[in-house]
């Protein structure tokens, strides 16, 4: 074992990130933007394009990383069809096929804590403890 190693194992399921996991990585000022916008589909004041949707928030989004991004959430009335990040920061939905790029994901509980002055690079990982 490696010196940022430990003997303890742990075990999870991995997954792919939830669509509110992307809007909601961005400030919160941005909570209430639709994650896409056109002339067909506006926001809730008429309003359409860049400035209205999740492109406008690439910039202040932590989890944007310019990728076309499946996420795990589907759309409701179609079990062929999820969500996905657009490589531009906004959200949209298609038929689920082998072109999109996946990030595992997993999730920890509230009492994990993270110790500080970790990067997260191979040279220097997140520890965690709970």
């Amino acid at each position: 074992m490696g010196v940022n190693s430990s003997a303890k194992k742990w075990q999870a399921k991995i997954g792919l990130m939830y669509v509110s996991d992307y809007m909601y990585s961005a400030s919160p000022k941005y909570w209430t933007y639709p994650g896409f916008t056109d002339a067909n589909n506006s926001d809730i004041n008429g309003n359409y394009g860049a400035n209205y949707d999740y492109r406008a928030v690439v910039e202040e989004n932590w989890l944007f990383m310019g990728l076309y991004e499946w996420t795990i959430s589907r759309v409701s009335n179609d079990n062929r069809t999820a969500f996905y990040i657009h490589n531009n920061g906004n959200v949209h939905s298609d038929y689920v096929n082998n072109y999109n790029a996946v990030r595992p994901v997993f999730y920890i509980i509230e009492e994990v804590q993270i110790f500080e002055g970790a990067d997260g690079t191979e040279d220097n990982p997140y520890r965690i403890a709970i």
